[in-house]
């Protein structure tokens, strides 16, 4: 599998910052609707939880880190703080993960160059391309991949046809 064909049709995904619940704002939190929309939407493939601070989110087996994942990771959504990006791109690097999505915000858009420099650079080194960061992410309506983080995609379920969409 390629760098494309895991971001756009990965088998498994990895939420690093995956969380519970709601924020003060009543809205859900980053973390809950990237692991929510693919639950709800039906994607076929296996998703894994990561929160150092869980051990269970959704019922599903919530992981420390992305090492301790028992299986190979072909997509890795971040929903992390943006200096804590740079890390979990490292972590991704080890762990042979093909493709990433960076939800994150706090980078060259907010004055942060030098860290969003830092961040691809570890991604190309890695081989690891990736959509962000600061970004809304895209949808996969075919194979019901929600990559997004989005309230359009509370809409449930989608219908399925020949446009596109990514922000």
């Amino acid at each position: 599998m390629n760098s494309f064909d895991a971001l756009f049709h990965p088998r498994s995904i990895a939420i690093i910052g995956a969380s519970k619940g709601v924020a003060a704002t009543g809205s859900l939190k980053l973390g809950t609707a990237a692991l929510q929309y693919l639950v709800e939407h039906g994607f076929g493939g296996k998703i894994y939880p990561v929160n150092p601070k869980e051990s269970e989110i959704a019922g599903l087996v919530c992981y420390p880190n992305v090492a301790a994942i028992p299986d190979s990771v072909d997509l890795a959504f971040m929903l992390l703080p943006a200096e804590a990006c740079v890390a979990a791109m490292q972590d991704c690097v080890a762990k042979r993960v093909k493709a990433a999505v960076v939800f994150s915000s706090g980078f060259a858009e907010a004055g942060h160059e030098a860290l969003q420099n830092e961040l691809v650079a570890v991604a190309h080194a890695g081989g690891i391309r990736f959509c962000g960061p600061n970004t809304a992410g895209f949808v996969n309506v075919t194979e019901n991949m929600v990559g997004s983080i989005s309230m359009v995609c509370a809409l449930n379920p989608f219908r399925q046809g020949s446009i596109a969409f990514v922000t």
